[in-house]
């Protein structure tokens, strides 16, 4: 599946970027190391993950395409989210975190719902609604500006197993 790079020097520290764009730079020299394979497609998730993938893409020579998730937010609280879906309407949910939250059913879906339809508005906006690449026999890289909770690159991550 796939390969993770442990670099000691990146960690235990406040600031390891100065910021997105800087980090995809960093990156690209990083993996330039490490991948060969130049039948590669990048990813970015957005859209804190564009500016990332945008420099990662250019370091390496790479294709550059949009992979829509979004994470289902909380009703009360836009930047945390309980669980997160793709555009072929898979969701991942947080079940302790539903559970810890009192979230009802009802919120649940109801959240589900706005969730798939931001996700349809962004398709369009961002993709023109274009068929998503085919990535069988390619190298993918996904890119993202941070990872929480893991739940929006397991979307991600379902979605491209299709």
């Amino acid at each position: 599946m796939g390969r993770l790079i442990f670099l000691p020097e990146l960690l235990n520290k406040f600031f390891v970027f100065e910021d997105r764009t800087d980090a995809g730079k960093k990156l690209g020299e990083l993996l330039k190391r490490y991948l060969k394979d130049k039948d590669l497609l990048v990813l970015a998730i957005p859209s804190g993950g564009v500016p990332v993938a945008k420099e990662i893409a250019k370091a390496l020579g790479a294709s550059l395409e949009l992979l829509i998730v979004r994470k289902i937010q909380l009703p009360w609280n836009t930047e945390a989210g309980f669980g997160a879906m793709n555009l072929d309407g898979d969701v991942v949910l947080n079940e302790e975190l539903i559970r810890s939250a009192g979230l009802t059913e009802e919120d649940i879906e109801r959240q589900i719902q706005k969730t798939r339809q931001t996700l349809l508005e962004r398709n369009t906006l961002f993709r023109g609604n274009k068929p998503f690449p085919d990535i069988s026999g390619k190298t993918v890289i996904v890119v993202d500006d941070g990872l929480a909770s893991g739940y929006t690159l397991r979307a991600a991550i379902e979605y491209l197993k299709k």
